[in-house]
């Protein structure tokens, strides 16, 4: 029998692996309780870029992928951008840069 995977005492933000990258980043991130969590990228302006998660998440290690492209599916260009981890007990943010 597998031993239970441990649960993380914090909500964490980790920073992005590979950066800077091009043409994906992969972002980790722990959740210590069942909550609703979201996962941002924004410019620098504060302008939303894309969703990569919204939803409820039960305690574990998450990791995805952003393949620098928005909303639509539209490629963007190479920039600093935020990642923001919001959940309703607390939100991180930290910057990543994309090169093309």
């Amino acid at each position: 029998m597998r031993p239970p995977a441990s649960i993380p005492k914090s909500i964490a933000l980790y920073q992005n692996y590979p950066n800077p990258f091009n043409p994906g980043t992969r972002i980790d991130y722990d959740i210590d309780q069942e909550t609703f969590v979201a996962l941002e990228i924004f410019d620098l302006l504060g302008r939303h870029v894309r969703t990569l998660a919204s939803a409820l998440h039960q305690p574990g290690h998450f990791n995805l992928i952003w393949d620098g492209k928005d909303d639509r599916g539209q490629v963007v260009p190479s920039d600093v951008y935020v990642y923001q981890l919001r959940s309703a007990a607390t939100a991180s943010t930290r910057k990543m840069l994309l090169l093309r």
